[in-house]
């Protein structure tokens, strides 16, 4: 295996090495913030899947019910993210993350609260 020695321009070089670490945490602080969305629309997936034999069991749930509101949650995520993505490149993608958010914590906390499995199937 031979080395290959690769000339870089020193005007690269310099470019890199005046960046400070303050211009580079915006970037980073946005990663985080969609990363943590991404990852509780993840973990309440994960969270209803396993709630399902408590929901049965105190709701009073049947099994197709239960499928219901699995297959609801899926295609209320799948649907909010096309119609959030589109929405984000007319109205602003930062508006559009925080009004998702806020749509999404409701709409949990409403289905948390729901006293039974139709109700609970509807949100």
């Amino acid at each position: 295996m031979t080395q290959s020695n690769i000339a870089v321009p020193a005007a690269s070089l310099s470019s890199t090495a005046g960046r400070s670490a303050d211009a580079a945490r915006p970037g980073r602080l946005a990663l985080w913030v969609m990363l943590s969305g991404t990852f509780l629309v993840v973990l309440d997936f994960f969270i209803v899947n396993v709630a399902l034999p408590s929901m049965q069991r105190e709701l009073l749930a049947s099994t197709a019910t239960l499928q219901l509101v699995v297959a609801g949650y899926g295609l209320a995520t799948a649907a909010g993210l096309i119609t959030g993505g589109r929405l984000g490149d007319l109205f602003g993608r930062r508006r559009m993350f925080m009004a998702g958010l806020l749509l999404f914590t409701l709409a949990s906390a409403a289905c948390g609260l729901a006293p039974n499995a139709e109700l609970l199937a509807g949100c």
